[in-house]
């Protein structure tokens, strides 16, 4: 009797190279974050084509945070807030909630 037959996270995720809207959200994401270190930023892109987990992490956390933070940035803005404080509240929104 034959098991089921397994597929790696690699398999499952197709090409390891990102596409340009993968590559995006998670710039988008490091920007949100405040990584400035291009180093750094690159490390964590070639993460993402290497390793299928942190591709799924990195792409969760980015298509979930960086909608929310716009949604937060636009309702601080909306109530008279300065766009340099909306950014930073916002941000403090979404990544210390």
């Amino acid at each position: 009797m034959n098991g089921p037959e397994w597929i790696s996270f690699k398999d499952f995720l197709g090409s390891s190279a990102l596409t340009q809207g993968e590559r995006q959200i998670i710039e988008k994401w490091l920007d949100l974050v405040d990584e400035q270190d291009d180093e750094m930023r690159e490390d964590v892109l070639a993460k993402c084509e290497s390793d299928p987990a942190a591709r799924v992490y990195f792409l969760g956390r980015a298509t979930f945070e960086v909608p929310e933070f716009e949604r937060r940035r636009a309702a601080h803005i909306a109530s008279d807030m300065p766009p340099d404080e909306a950014t930073a509240a916002a941000r403090r929104d979404v990544l210390f909630y």
